[in-house]
């Protein structure tokens, strides 16, 4: 059979004629397709097997077009050293996975400032392992645009602070460089997923019930989410998202993770082990439901802030709870891990903006009040929580 003429994967408008060139995407073997074809539950005949090998050569001979095209990537606009992990006697509370001095530009809204940035963000040259032992090696080459941002506006980098176990725990106690700390009582829970952020700061855009630690915080409507490494485990067509997609952590992620997948949490194995139930028996059936029935939530927010500025609640139900002991049954775990966003997970859904702010003690324990309002109305947010905060230490 003559191959296939795929005119835009056509390799010799491309390629050096004569010379030889390693295929980025090898052509998988008859047996390698007679087990997808089993596992997709697809009849083909042993003629029409060969056939769809052929057929796969021009597509395979387009990734390779595409591997060797120059990647546009992210901006690294400001100098920076490779930095280091804090001594122990530096880093009490364990709120930093590592040190960097990064200086943004002399003038701008911040200007002075010094911001520490989650470790699920990306920091060029700095080491990125989202509080997992697997990802243990991987720097990123680019800076995220939230990063970009801030050294843009005048900002101070000092540092990656420290997160939960893939940012998959309301707790302190999940990351691989072990539990942050309370600065209030450092036998008790900061909180997560952003526990380092709880205890290093007074005021960080960043997401998580951070209130187990007092101090103020807002959940923006848009936030980075672990979206890279979500990819990692579905489709290798891809799902269409729009924007920036950092090749070299989708590989380092895929294949360490495919290697080490013991060196993540209890939690993550759950949702891991779970998911590919349910996408083997009910594939894309819930998580298609789920996010139709989104709207209801976001629909009864919205009703509710046609009378009313803002919604209130407690943040978390409950004080900061203890940090569980060395040995825990992976039950015990994942309730520790979990038990935290009650409140919080409603913000995540609705696509709505957040913002927690002190409340008060208990027992020398913060409580946290928190502030929800419409759509893109973070302005009406921070003033509410302005007048809250000076009522309340009044």
């Amino acid at each position: 059979m003559q191959r296939s003429n795929f005119v835009a994967f056509k390799v010799c408008k491309h390629a050096l004629p004569g010379l030889y060139s390693e295929a980025s995407v090898k052509l998988p073997s008859l047996p390698q397709l007679e087990e997808i074809a089993r596992n997709l539950d697809v009849d083909v005949k042993e003629d029409e097997l060969k056939e769809y090998q052929e057929l796969m050569q021009s597509l395979c001979d387009g990734f390779s077009i595409i591997d060797k095209l120059p990647e546009p990537g992210m901006p690294v606009k400001f100098p920076r050293t490779p930095g280091y992990r804090p001594k122990k006697e530096n880093n009490k509370l364990n709120g930093w996975c590592w040190r960097v001095d990064i200086k943004g530009s002399k003038q701008g809204k911040l200007a002075g400032m010094t911001v520490g940035i989650k470790d699920n963000v990306g920091v060029a040259g700095a080491p990125m392992t989202v509080g997992c032992a697997a990802l243990e090696g991987y720097y990123p080459e680019y800076d995220a645009t939230v990063v970009t941002s801030i050294l843009d506006a005048g900002g101070n980098i000092i540092g990656k602070t420290s997160c939960e176990n893939l940012c998959v725990s309301g707790s302190s106690f999940t990351s691989h460089s072990g539990p942050t700390l309370n600065f209030h009582n450092p036998l008790h829970s900061a909180g997560g997923s952003s526990s380092g952020s709880a205890t290093l700061v007074k005021v960080l855009i960043l997401q998580s019930p951070v209130v187990m630690a007092a101090p103020p915080l807002i959940e923006c409507m848009y936030h980075e989410i672990l979206w890279y490494l979500v990819q990692t485990f579905s489709s290798g067509i891809g799902s269409g998202h729009y924007g920036f997609y950092p090749t070299s952590f989708t590989s380092f992620a895929a294949k360490s993770m495919r290697a080490r997948m013991n060196d993540s949490s209890h939690v993550c194995k759950l949702i891991f082990m779970f998911g590919e139930y349910l996408k083997s028996k009910y594939p894309g059936q819930f998580y298609s439901k789920g996010q139709n029935c989104r709207r209801l939530l976001i629909a009864e927010y919205q009703e509710a802030l046609k009378e009313y500025d803002v919604v209130a609640m407690p943040t978390i139900p409950f004080t900061a709870h203890k940090l569980p002991a060395q040995v825990l049954s992976v039950t015990e775990y994942v309730h520790k891990a979990f038990e935290n966003p009650v409140n919080t997970m409603a913000t995540n859904l609705t696509g709505m903006p957040s913002i927690t702010v002190n409340a008060g003690f208990i027992d020398g324990l913060p409580v946290g009040a928190m502030f929800t309002a419409k759509k893109f109305d973070e302005v009406t947010l921070l003033k509410v929580a302005k007048v809250f905060e000076m009522v309340n230490q009044a």
